[in-house]
C-alpha cells in the first residue's frame, strides 16, 4: 500500500493541479497516443477510437443504442501486472492487469471536468479489448454532457463472473482480489487524470466520482483510503454487505430446488414460475397500494400472502382457509409454488422456518428478527 500511495502522488504531481496550470497543446485523437501516454512502466495504450458526433454506440448495459452528442476520443488503457500468480492463461482467474475506458470529448465540448463511473456486480467487461466497448450507459451519457468518464472492469474482463477469485489450484487469488477491491478504481482515478492532462493539455479543474451498487462500494473504499483523488463522490445503494445479501441474493435459487425441484438452470420451469411471481406480485401491490400509485410505498408493510388468496391459487388447490378459483394456468399458482414464493419473500433464516405473514420479524423493514439472516426481496418486486 505504501508503494502504492508513494506512486500515486508521483504521478500526481506530474499532472499538475488545477490551479495555476497552463494550457498546453491538444493532442489528436489516433494511434500518436499510445505512445505519447506512458505515465509508467505498466501502463498501456491498448486502442484508440475516434467517436463522432451522431455516431450510434451500444453500451454493455442495453441493447438499444445511445448517440454520441459531440465528438469524442476513447481510449482504452491495460494496466498491469495481472494476476502473475496464475500460471495457467486459460484459467478466468488470469488477467493482464486493469482494464480502464476514458471517454473524452472533443475540447471545445469539454466542461472541463472528470466524472468517472463506477462498475456493478462483478464488474468485468470489454475495456481492454479493441472493438468493443466496456462502459455501461451512464458513461457514455456523462461524455455526452461534456464530461471526461474513467470506468473499469475492475482487473478482469469476464462480465459479472465471480470465478475469477480462485486460481486454478485452489488458491484464493489476492492479487486479483486486490486490484478488485482499491487498486482499480486507483488507477481509474490517477490514469483518467494524467490521460486528461496529456490530451487536453491543461488538468481538469474538478473531478468527481459517480457510482452504486458495487460502484457505490467502490466509492466508499475510495473515499476512505485515497480522499484527495476526488472533490466529490455521487454514491447511491453501495453494496457494503456482500458476505451477508450475496448468499442471499441465491437464496431463491435454493427454496425453488428444495420446494418444486429445479432452479433457473432449467429455463423452461423457471420461466413459468417467473410468470407466476409476476402475477402475484401485481396481486400484492393491488392489495396493499392504498395511495393507487401503481407501486408499494412500503413493501415491509404488506401482508399479502398467495397461500390466502383463492383467485391467486390454481383451481381446486388448497389454500390456507381456502380453495383456489384461478383459471388462467400460466398466471395461477400451486400451493406449493405459492408457499415457496413466501419463503423467497420471508427470506433465509437460521433454523429454515418461515412466517408467511412476517408477522415476528422485519416487517417494518427496520430490522431483522431473531432467526432471519438477511434482508430479501419483498412483495412488489
Amino acid at each position: 500500500m505504501a508503494a502504492m500511495t508513494a506512486g500515486l502522488a508521483g504521478l500526481m504531481a506530474a499532472c499538475g493541479t488545477p490551479a495555476g496550470n497552463g494550457a498546453g497543446p491538444v493532442l489528436a485523437c489516433d494511434d500518436g497516443l499510445k505512445t505519447a501516454f506512458r505515465p509508467d512502466a505498466l501502463t498501456t495504450v491498448v486502442a484508440v477510437r475516434q467517436v463522432r458526433q451522431g455516431e450510434a454506440l451500444t453500451a454493455v448495459d442495453s441493447p438499444s443504442p445511445v448517440t454520441a452528442a459531440v465528438d469524442m476520443c476513447l481510449v482504452k488503457l491495460l494496466v498491469g501486472p495481472g494476476t502473475t500468480a496464475e500460471r495457467d492463461k486459460t484459467a478466468r482467474s488470469y488477467s493482464e492487469g486493469i482494464g480502464i475506458e476514458v471517454w473524452l470529448p472533443a475540447p471545445a465540448a469539454w466542461n472541463a471536468r472528470i466524472r468517472n463511473y463506477g462498475g456493478g456486480g462483478g464488474v468485468g467487461g470489454g475495456h481492454r479489448t479493441p472493438g468493443q466497448i466496456g462502459s455501461k450507459v451512464p458513461a457514455i451519457v456523462n461524455a455526452n454532457l461534456g464530461y471526461a468518464v474513467g470506468t473499469t472492469d475492475a482487473g478482469q474482463p469476464w462480465s459479472q463472473d465471480g470465478s475469477f477469485i480462485f486460481l486454478s489450484n485452489g488458491q484464493v487469488n489476492a492479487e486479483g482480489l486486490r486490484d478488485f477491491s482499491v487498486r482499480a478504481m486507483v488507477e481509474q482515478a490517477t490514469k483518467t487524470r494524467a490521460l486528461v492532462q496529456l490530451f487536453y493539455g491543461r488538468a481538469p479543474r474538478f473531478a468527481y466520482y459517480d457510482g452504486h451498487s458495487q460502484g457505490g462500494r467502490q466509492g466508499m473504499k475510495i473515499a476512505q483510503e485515497h480522499p484527495e483523488l476526488y472533490d466529490g463522490y455521487m454514491i447511491a445503494q453501495p453494496a457494503l454487505s456482500i458476505p451477508q445479501f450475496g448468499p442471499t441474493a441465491m437464496y431463491a435459487q435454493l427454496v425453488m430446488k428444495s420446494e418444486l425441484g429445479y432452479t433457473a438452470a432449467d429455463k423452461p420451469r423457471a420461466s413459468a414460475f417467473a410468470k407466476k411471481v409476476d402475477a402475484a406480485n401485481a396481486r400484492a401491490v393491488a392489495q396493499c397500494d392504498a395511495a393507487g400509485l401503481g407501486y408499494l410505498l412500503d413493501p415491509f408493510a404488506c401482508s399479502y400472502n398467495p397461500a390466502r388468496d383463492a383467485a391467486a391459487l390454481c383451481a381446486g388447490a388448497a389454500g390456507d382457509g381456502v380453495t383456489g378459483t384461478g383459471s388462467d394456468a400460466a398466471t395461477c399458482m400451486s400451493r406449493a409454488e405459492a408457499d415457496a414464493l413466501n419463503r423467497i419473500w420471508y427470506g433465509a433464516t437460521r433454523d429454515g422456518r418461515f412466517d408467511a405473514q412476517q408477522s415476528a420479524d422485519a416487517r417494518s423493514g427496520l430490522a431483522l428478527g431473531p432467526q432471519q439472516l438477511w434482508w430479501t426481496f419483498t412483495r412488489g418486486t
